[in-house]
């Protein structure tokens, strides 16, 4: 999930998802074409929902189970972070790792 993440927001022509200021995070510009185009593109397991808005909703769940926080404030209000997660820091990315849901037993 998260290399796919990265192969996203480093793909020049999706544009629905950028780099936040540092590479501290991520932003989503525009949630319809992350809907539309980049999630079925990337995400072949999120792009199987029916309708769009369950697309997103199941990226934000994976988001959430990989321990993403989208901020309230300040800077980076908007924006998705992880502590372990830069931009140019490829040595990080192997800390993410996929919290059991709720529903898992």
């Amino acid at each position: 999930f998260v290399c796919k993440l990265i192969e996203m927001l480093d793909a020049p022509e999706e544009g629905s998802v950028v780099w936040a200021p540092g590479g501290q995070g991520f932003r989503v510009l525009d949630e319809d074409a992350l809907e539309r185009r980049a999630l079925p593109r990337f995400f072949k397991d999120v792009s199987h929902p029916p309708r769009a808005r369950h697309r997103y909703a199941s990226f934000r769940r994976q988001l959430n189970l990989y321990g993403f926080i989208k901020q309230r404030k300040g800077a980076l209000a908007g924006c998705y972070t992880h502590p372990c997660f830069r931009a140019g820091d490829a040595q990080l990315l192997a800390l993410i790792t996929r919290r059991k849901s709720s529903s898992e037993p």
